[in-house]
């Protein structure tokens, strides 16, 4: 068979079909969005923290307060009880350390949290050197530990932690949404140089389909073989070169007119061929090869099967989606663990939200060749 013959070649085509020049979704610089996006939101984001937040992540009487000389005057030891997010009540530890000082002539009572190790190295009458501010001292002071620990935190560091996996998540569903609104108009295109009349390569996952004397042939190219087989199909090889060239595994071969029944969904750029109780599964580059290779399959079907047509209302092919999503969302509020809910998060995020924005921006539409119900 030669079904590559006739092709021209169109460098600038190659290298935006090429997977090693581009990303998955036909756009060369997909990647590039993606991290752009992710930078902006976070640099934005964080200023925005930083100017809501500032007075919480460093208070400014702390960088500039008044020092002096206090007395302890007690410590206390509690277990404090707090409600996780599963709702069960739970205790921690709390140390308080008590003390006195005089700020502008009077005498000031303060009191801190202090860490477990301090709790047991102060004893009531201990020296212990504290902050003010001259302003307020009966509202604002903390032992000078405190504050000079306080005060070692980066303000933008401590804004980044709290914003960057929100603005990780959010930068990637702008992402998606941009990309399945946008880019969808490449999965209408018919790339030159990548099919021919019974022919079509799929330079993304590696695949060569052809048709040849009534029958669907298909091959798994080497992955480091893509560029080479790329190369030659545009220059017009023939389907046992490009074979032979490609170190070809997972060959199929379909008699078709021995298909007992096909499925093809409208976003998918996957082919069902059903061949008595076989199934085989065809990858096109996008879903217009997808639909060109089916034209051309449809002339050696059998009469005998007939084609149906499925659809769905977008929100009811979503639904299943939308489900799963929401017990995702539950899990996270339900996880008194952060650990869980960020791997929980991630799953949602990238696994389940991009099939339910998918459903929601293109129509469900399934069509099916069968034969006909024995009565």
């Amino acid at each position: 068979m030669n079904g590559c013959r006739g092709i021209s070649h169109n460098k600038e085509v190659t290298l935006w079909l090429n997977s090693k020049h581009r990303g998955k979704n036909g756009n060369p610089s997909s990647e590039a969005l993606c991290i752009a996006l992710f930078l902006v939101i976070t640099l934005v984001g964080t200023a925005g923290f930083e100017y809501i937040f500032a007075d919480a992540l460093k208070p400014a009487w702390k960088e500039s307060y008044t020092p002096a000389d206090a007395v302890v005057t007690s410590k206390e030891y509690a277990e404090e009880e707090y409600v996780g997010r599963k709702g069960k009540t739970k205790t921690r530890d709390v140390y308080t350390l008590y003390y006195q000082f005089n700020a502008g002539g009077q005498t000031v009572e303060g009191s801190t949290t202090i860490s477990e190790s301090d709790y047991l190295g102060y004893s009531e009458g201990d020296a212990v050197a504290v902050g003010y501010d001259g302003e307020e001292p009966y509202l604002n002071n903390d032992t000078v530990a405190n504050i000079q620990k306080s005060n070692a935190r980066n303000i933008h560091v401590q804004a980044l932690t709290k914003v960057a996996p929100v603005s990780g998540s959010v930068a990637y569903v702008l992402y998606l949404f941009l990309l399945l609104t946008f880019v969808r108009e490449s999965k209408d295109a018919m790339p030159e140089g990548f099919f021919t009349e019974n022919s079509w390569l799929d330079v993304d996952d590696g695949y060569l389909v052809a048709v040849a004397d009534g029958v669907l042939q298909s091959f798994k190219i080497d992955k480091k073989k893509v560029a080479a087989v790329q190369d030659a199909y545009q220059s017009g090889a023939d389907f046992e070169t490009l074979k032979g060239l490609a170190k070809a595994s997972k060959l199929i071969s379909v008699p078709l007119n021995e298909v007992t029944g096909i499925e093809s969904a409208f976003n998918s750029d996957v082919l069902t061929i059903h061949q008595g109780d076989d199934n085989h599964s065809f990858e096109f580059l996008n879903r217009a090869m997808k639909a060109h290779a089916l034209n051309e399959i449809k002339k050696y079907l059998p009469e005998a099967l007939s084609h149906q047509r499925q659809q769905k209302a977008r929100i009811m092919a979503a639904l299943p989606s939308i489900i799963v999503l929401s017990l995702l969302l539950a899990l996270i509020v339900y996880f008194d663990n952060v650990v869980a809910g960020i791997i929980v998060g991630v799953f949602a995020v990238y696994m389940v939200l991009p099939k339910t924005l998918s459903h929601l921006l293109n129509p469900y539409i399934v069509d099916t060749w069968s034969a006909p119900k024995a009565a």
